[in-house]
């Protein structure tokens, strides 16, 4: 009897061990209960699943993982068709449905029919875990901890990565990084200065070492890339090879105002030199425009503010699509009056816009209109309800002015006799400040484009010249002589002059002139 006992003591204690091994290897190597029914990897907005990318820049382009390994994972877009709350983990999965190791988990409370774009995990592999061959990557969600089940995604969508093997998907950049005149070099994400992961983001910066005197004029495939704020330029979600040029042009060498005709046929693009799309900050059009011709506009020109489309026919009276997207430079732009609509996203994201004249005839917008549009502070809208009969401004979507200040700092210009009208519409009405129109503000936004012209091109210190009304005309103070023209409120040219060191007085009608003298101009009322 004593034997047995000792025996089934044993017995008992080599059972407990099996059972606590047991549990414990479950927690190592737990099955996977199937795919959610409620999340999955999908395809929204171009993304392509899950994306592997070391942490540092490596030789290699085939990759195994072994134990203490770290790297990133993205994955998107996450489709949450019922909601979810819980948590969402990158696992090491074995054979399909055994759970090896859990590389990194973070909560989540998604809601029903939530899509989640992207989500980021820096991931570890355990030191003492063994890859095998024919282990993958795989993102599970977890209520409790326990009980895993996998994201499966859709056709096309990477939803499992070789944990043995890996071909990481790069691609190809092509960028110089020794260019006369700016440094080039690589944003802090980025990892190779020629290649990039498929699916990750390239980010670099271009720095001007004389930026008083040349332009850097940067452009992949061939269109423009506009830094961000900070000077950083990039191409987010890289789905293919790209070439990135960088050049650098004399701004001196080029005039920075121009006129041209697009008569006969002609686009802008024939009508401009590579320096000149480099180097313009404004431009008139006359003519017909196209839909290719505000592909210039936006995507090839570098430096452009002022863009002045008032003598030109837009083809059906209407702003293309995405005629101004994304365009960091533009300030300013002159409507033709025939301009009736517009399509979506006209001016989305173009962030240096800084008001808008809507002519009056202008009276549908498309989608997103404005939207994003950070610096637009003005909106002068010339189509007047009140000579209609109509007790409400023109209706325009929600999302016109979405993302901008409009509500906190925007002024609205409208007709006389229509700020009641306006301020009692829908979106109208929000804005901060809305008042009748003045002839401050002809003066202020309609300034005629020829008063850039000519003598524009030659610098002057505002020190070096003073210009002043006098009763009967104006009083010029030169410190050196120097070349000048008078404009009128239509931009016809009134005078042109040489004056010298001194006082220069000139007889002028009563009006509102714009004086040029080089590149500066003034503005005198005389009574």
């Amino acid at each position: 009897m004593k034997r047995s006992g000792i025996c089934g003591r044993m017995c008992l204690k080599m059972w407990l061990v099996a059972f606590l091994f047991g549990v414990s290897a479950a927690v190592h190597a737990a099955f996977i209960n199937g795919t959610s029914s409620s999340v999955e990897l999908t395809n929204d907005k171009d993304k392509i699943g899950l994306i592997y990318k070391p942490l540092t820049a490596i030789d290699e382009e085939t990759v195994t993982l072994k134990g203490g390994d770290k790297f990133e994972l993205y994955a998107g877009s996450i489709s949450s068709i019922w909601g979810y709350k819980g948590k969402v983990a990158v696992g090491l999965v074995r054979g399909g449905n055994q759970l090896v190791d859990v590389l990194a988990e973070q909560a989540v409370n998604w809601k029903s029919e939530e899509v989640v774009p992207q989500i980021q995990f820096v991931c570890r592999v355990k030191e003492d875990t063994e890859v095998l061959e024919g282990d993958e990557i795989r993102l599970l969600v977890t209520q409790d901890g326990v009980n895993y089940e996998k994201l499966a995604g859709r056709p096309g969508v990477t939803d499992a990565i070789p944990a043995v093997k890996y071909d990481l998907p790069l691609l190809k950049i092509t960028m110089p990084v020794d260019v006369p005149g700016v440094e080039v070099r690589l944003g802090e994400t980025a990892l190779w200065p020629d290649k990039v992961i498929k699916g990750t983001n390239f980010f670099f910066y271009v720095d001007n070492l004389k930026p008083e005197t040349t332009v850097a004029a940067v452009t992949v495939d061939g269109s423009v890339l506009f830094p961000d704020k900070y000077g950083m330029y990039g191409i987010s979600n890289v789905k293919e090879e790209h070439v990135i040029e960088i050049k650098v042009y004399d701004r001196t060498a080029v005039d920075p105002y121009k006129i041209i005709d697009c008569g006969g046929g002609k686009r802008v693009a024939d009508l401009l030199t590579d320096e000149e799309m480099a180097c313009l900050k404004g431009l008139k059009v006359k003519g017909n425009l196209k839909a290719e011709d505000f592909e210039v506009f936006r995507g090839r020109m570098h430096s452009l503010e002022i863009l002045d489309l008032l003598d030109t026919k837009l083809e059906n009276n209407w702003l293309p699509l995405e005629a101004f997207a994304y365009n960091q430079t533009i300030k300013e732009v002159k409507l033709p009056e025939g301009v009736q609509g517009s399509d979506n996203n006209a001016f989305y994201y173009a962030q240096a816009l800084e008001f808008i004249v809507l002519p009056e005839n202008l009276t549908q917008f498309g989608l997103n209109m404005f939207f994003g549009c950070e610096s637009l502070k003005k909106v002068w809208v010339k189509y007047n309800p009140a000579e209609k009969g109509e007790s409400m401004g023109f209706p325009i979507p929600p999302c016109a002015f979405r993302a901008t200040s409009y509500m906190t700092d925007g002024l609205l210009i409208v007709p006389k006799g229509c700020k009641n009208i306006y301020s009692m519409s829908n979106i109208w009405g929000s804005f901060h400040t809305i008042r009748e129109e003045a002839p401050l503000d002809r003066i202020q936004m309609e300034k005629p484009f020829e008063s850039y012209l000519d003598v524009a091109g030659t610098r002057v210190d505002a020190s070096e010249v003073a210009v002043e009304v006098v009763e009967g005309g104006c009083r010029i103070v030169a410190q050196t002589p120097m070349e000048v023209a008078v404009f009128d409120m239509s931009g016809c040219l009134v005078h042109r002059l040489s004056v010298g060191a001194g006082e220069t007085v000139l007889p002028l009608p009563k009006g509102i002139f714009f004086v040029q003298t080089g590149n500066l101009s003034h503005k005198v009322a005389v009574r």
